[in-house]
Protein backbone atom coordinates (compact mmCIF):
# COMPACT_ATOMS: atom_id res chain seq x y z
CA UNK A 1 0.00 0.00 0.00
CA UNK A 2 1.44 3.27 -1.44
CA UNK A 3 1.13 6.33 0.75
CA UNK A 4 0.83 9.86 -1.29
CA UNK A 5 3.86 11.92 0.29
CA UNK A 6 2.07 15.33 -0.07
CA UNK A 7 -1.24 13.85 2.13
CA UNK A 8 -0.49 15.23 5.79
CA UNK A 9 -1.08 14.28 9.10
CA UNK A 10 -4.41 16.29 10.11
CA UNK A 11 -3.27 19.19 13.28
CA UNK A 12 -3.47 17.80 16.39
CA UNK A 13 -2.92 20.64 18.91
CA UNK A 14 -1.17 20.67 22.12
CA UNK A 15 -2.77 19.58 25.84
CA UNK A 16 -2.56 20.97 28.63
CA UNK A 17 -3.01 18.60 31.98
CA UNK A 18 -3.28 20.92 35.36
CA UNK A 19 -1.97 18.86 38.39
CA UNK A 20 -1.81 19.54 41.86
CA UNK A 21 1.43 18.74 43.15
CA UNK A 22 0.22 15.32 45.06
CA UNK A 23 -0.77 14.41 41.60
CA UNK A 24 2.78 15.59 39.90
CA UNK A 25 4.52 13.62 42.27
CA UNK A 26 2.50 10.38 41.91
CA UNK A 27 2.96 10.81 38.36
CA UNK A 28 6.85 11.32 38.64
CA UNK A 29 7.53 8.66 41.09
CA UNK A 30 5.03 6.10 38.60
CA UNK A 31 6.69 7.45 35.30
CA UNK A 32 9.74 9.47 35.74
CA UNK A 33 13.20 7.87 36.27
CA UNK A 34 14.20 8.00 39.08
CA UNK A 35 17.76 8.52 39.09
CA UNK A 36 17.14 11.05 36.76
CA UNK A 37 18.92 14.41 38.08
CA UNK A 38 15.85 16.65 36.49
CA UNK A 39 13.72 14.42 38.03
CA UNK A 40 15.22 14.27 41.51
CA UNK A 41 15.20 18.19 41.58
CA UNK A 42 11.59 18.02 40.54
CA UNK A 43 10.47 15.28 43.45
CA UNK A 44 12.69 17.50 46.01
CA UNK A 45 10.79 20.86 45.02
CA UNK A 46 7.73 18.97 45.28
CA UNK A 47 8.14 17.65 48.70
CA UNK A 48 9.29 21.00 49.82
CA UNK A 49 6.23 22.68 48.73
CA UNK A 50 3.97 19.96 50.46
CA UNK A 51 6.07 20.30 53.68
CA UNK A 52 5.38 23.54 53.42
CA UNK A 53 1.30 23.29 53.15
CA UNK A 54 0.62 24.55 49.78
CA UNK A 55 -1.26 21.65 47.72
CA UNK A 56 -2.02 23.57 44.74
CA UNK A 57 -0.16 24.86 41.38
CA UNK A 58 0.66 28.64 41.67
CA UNK A 59 1.78 30.75 38.58
CA UNK A 60 4.72 31.59 40.05
CA UNK A 61 5.98 27.63 39.62
CA UNK A 62 4.54 27.36 36.44
CA UNK A 63 6.84 30.75 35.58
CA UNK A 64 9.38 28.57 37.60
CA UNK A 65 9.60 25.40 35.66
CA UNK A 66 8.53 27.33 32.24
CA UNK A 67 12.06 29.32 32.32
CA UNK A 68 13.85 26.58 34.39
CA UNK A 69 15.02 28.18 36.58
CA UNK A 70 13.91 25.20 38.98
CA UNK A 71 16.90 23.32 37.40
CA UNK A 72 19.56 25.89 37.45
Amino acid sequence: MSRDPKAAKPYSSPSLVELDRSAAKAKLEAKGNPKDAITQKMLSFIDDQLNKGESGLHISVVQTVAKGDLFG
